[in-house]
């Protein structure tokens, strides 16, 4: 009878250990799936960190980029007006000039009729 006993120990003993190994098994698993989750919400929240970065960084140098393209379109303003004024002063000064050599031209012919 000890023998069948030792026996019926022994199975109730493999069984139990299966059991354990088993629940140790799925403990590592468990852990191990964690970790992952752990690790991979982590890279999430970088790469999430990193988006907002360059997406502000985007808005910050396309707001310099539209400033400035406003101040280049109001000096061209500016010099459209300046250049307006100028060439308005120059056509003044070259109907001025016509005249004045008109004149001189009249003054020339009649003095060479004169002669």
């Amino acid at each position: 009878m000890p023998v069948v006993e030792a026996l019926k120990t022994a199975q109730l003993a493999s069984q139990y250990t299966d059991r354990v190994l088993f629940v140790a098994v799925l403990l590592i698993f468990g852990l191990f799936g964690w970790l992952v989750i752990k690790w991979l919400s982590k890279q999430h929240a970088l790469v999430t960190k990193d988006y907002k970065e360059a997406v502000s960084r985007f808005d910050m140098s396309t707001n310099k980029y539209y400033e400035s393209l406003i101040d280049l379109v109001q000096e061209g303003a500016t010099r459209s007006t300046e250049l307006k004024v100028a060439l308005s002063e120059n056509t003044e000064v070259i109907k001025k000039n016509t005249t004045v050599l008109e004149q001189s031209n009249i003054q020339r012919l009649i003095s060479d009729i004169k002669k």
